[in-house]
């Protein structure tokens, strides 16, 4: 392989790996990350017309559904 290619190589590939750290979302900090899980709670609830009695497990359930996808959206995805 000649000098100029392995140079060009060497840039495409350091060019790839900026884009594939860029295209990874920045961490959720705590009061965001409650924000984000009142708000699904609130639309658990809505969907079950405000019934009372099932708050927390409204709660309990946009945390666990924000959480798994905070966890989906954080992996690198492989190159391959």
């Amino acid at each position: 392989m000649s000098r100029a290619k392995k140079k060009e190589t060497l840039h495409t590939t350091r060019r790839m790996d900026t884009l594939r750290q860029a295209s990874v979302p920045a961490p959720v900090n705590a009061t965001d990350r409650m924000a984000i899980i009142a708000e699904a709670a609130y639309f658990l609830a809505e969907k079950r017309q405000f019934t009372p009695g099932c708050e927390l497990d409204d709660w309990l359930a946009a945390e666990q559904q924000i959480q798994a996808d905070l966890r989906c959206t954080s992996t690198p995805r492989s190159s391959g």
